[in-house]
């Protein structure tokens, strides 16, 4: 008799087993890793219902937006007779002539883009009845602590030669079935990293197929303000817990996209700034704005003019920084300390924090994070010298011609009070340092000398800002080091750009060679 249970449970096991092998394999058939020199994401392909029946890629709308120029890679697989798998790096349009190609959410970081079904090879996708939206989801009579599964690319990471996800699973932290219009996302118990973004969350649905709840669009933070000698910033504490977008709002994405496949909006050709209705002093916010969109515009001119995602800019005495939590629909929130019409004070601290943006900051370990401060000071000089320039033939208003001696003087000041620390030296210099750099990111006064060096450099070089669009997007483990952490980023910057890189490098004594 106990023989016979065993068999019977035998019986029973082995096949659900194998079933949901299959369920899982049909998502990660679909999942994809997205790539170019600024961003790498997680994407999969769903196929819209009649009579719109195109392959639609889906993957959160951020990193679409942060990456730069007009193509990026799609890893796909090809299977061959003997069921071995092969990479197939595929390029695909993601903007042309300025004008991006995919379709976003009004209000959500989710989008789509229409895919050419002339591939390299045949790719699988999830159709779009297998997209759960409220009811869907409801009828699965799914609840908090039921099981949930992700297909992710973390921090790059490929689960085989051939470019396969990898595959997690978690739970629901938070009620799924909330309305997702008033909750459009909810939690999970799995933790998030850089390049997870775009992943497919699903779960083995009712009818033994697999039913995607969600995309996962981030990680949920505890932030805590931490305030020194030289600044305040916001540390951002994970909870491990991973961020889903409703698969709700995914299917609004595909009709809106359904019905106008042709999108005109332009991202590269205006930076969106606003400025909060907060105290300023005495200085109107159309001239502040006016400031803002000067000293932004020869960062973002040079790197490329990169689509990036609105700027919300608040007066707080807690600033300047750029917080890491984001504002509704992905806003960047800039603090700025300072008030009345003082433009140079104004243009240097948010150039510093456009700075940031460019260069992908994030919230990670990172001994070398002084380096993008150096970075982030030099941009504040180089954009205080480029409106000293501009503003002496075509300021925001012709009256203003005078103040582009102060914006100068301003830089040149700053210039003239830093250490003298000659190229030659700096090596020496930053070994001496080095103590205190890696452990204390902001000392303004050891950031300002690297910041004078690199000035030479990114002054010499034309649209020497593309090759911060590169920066931070490698492996924490990168961070370990100065020699590592610019091996990383010579990696991943454009052929154009990696001399830049290297004369950087240069300025440390460190030779720079692939890996």
């Amino acid at each position: 008799m106990k023989l016979l249970a065993t068999y019977m449970i035998l019986a029973l096991t082995i096949p659900q087993n194998a079933f949901a092998a299959q369920f899982a394999d049909t998502v990660m058939d679909a999942t994809f890793k997205l790539f170019n020199s600024a961003s790498t994401s997680t994407c999969f392909f769903v196929r819209n219902s009649k009579p719109d029946a195109s392959l639609y890629l889906v993957t959160t709308a951020h990193t679409l937006e942060r990456m730069n120029g007009e193509t990026a890679i799609v890893v796909l697989r090809r299977r061959d007779d003997n069921g071995l798998y092969k990479r197939v790096d595929h390029e695909i349009v993601i903007r042309k002539d300025t004008r991006i190609k995919w379709r976003r959410h009004e209000k959500h970081d989710v989008a789509v883009l229409a895919v050419d079904d002339s591939l390299p090879v045949p790719v699988t996708a999830i159709g779009i009845d297998r997209l759960a939206d409220a009811e869907r989801f409801a009828a699965e009579g799914v609840g908090i602590c039921d099981r949930l599964f992700v297909f992710t690319y973390p921090e790059r990471f490929e689960s085989s030669r051939a470019g396969h996800p990898i595959a997690r699973q978690g739970i629901f932290s938070s009620p799924p079935l909330l309305a997702p219009k008033s909750s459009p996302t909810f939690l999970a118990d799995f933790t998030t990293f850089p390049g997870d973004s775009g992943g497919p969350a699903f779960i083995h649905g009712k009818d033994g197929k697999p039913l995607v709840v969600g995309v996962v669009v981030g990680q949920q933070y505890h932030d805590e303000r931490i305030d020194s000698v030289y600044e305040s910033r916001v540390v951002k504490h994970p909870f491990r817990l991973g961020l889903v977008l409703h698969a709700h709002h995914i299917r609004e994405t595909l009709r809106t996209a359904a019905n106008s496949p042709q999108v005109t909006k332009e991202t590269t050709e205006s930076l969106r700034i606003s400025l909060a209705a907060d105290d300023w002093g005495d200085a109107q916010k159309a001239d502040i704005l006016n400031v803002l969109n000067s000293a932004a515009l020869p960062l973002w001119a040079s790197a490329g003019k990169p689509g990036l995602r609105p700027v919300s800019v608040l007066s707080d005495s807690k600033g300047p920084l750029v917080a890491f939590d984001r504002g509704e629909a992905d806003t960047y929130k800039v603090l700025l300390n300072v008030k009345g019409r003082l433009w140079a004070r104004f243009a240097f601290q948010f150039s510093h924090e456009m700075c940031h943006i460019l260069a992908n900051y994030r919230d990670v370990p990172n001994q070398q994070m002084w380096l993008e401060e150096a970075i982030c000071e030099c941009a504040s000089l180089y954009s205080l010298r480029a409106m000293g320039e501009s503003w002496k033939s075509k300021p925001p208003y012709p009256n203003w011609k005078s103040y582009a001696a102060s914006l100068t003087q301003y830089a040149d000041d700053r210039i003239a009070g830093a250490p003298v620390v000659s190229s030659d030296n700096l090596q020496e210099w930053y070994e001496q340092n080095k103590g205190t750099l890696d452990a204390t990111a902001t000392n303004r006064e050891l950031n300002l000398v690297v910041a004078v060096r690199l000035l030479e450099i990114f002054e010499r070089h034309p649209q020497a800002w593309r090759v911060v669009r590169s920066l931070n997007l490698g492996s924490p483990s990168e961070n370990s080091s100065l020699e590592k952490y610019l091996s990383g980023w010579y990696e991943r910057a454009g052929l154009e750009q990696k001399s830049i890189v290297e004369d950087i490098a240069g300025l440390f004594r460190i030779s720079l060679s692939p890996r």
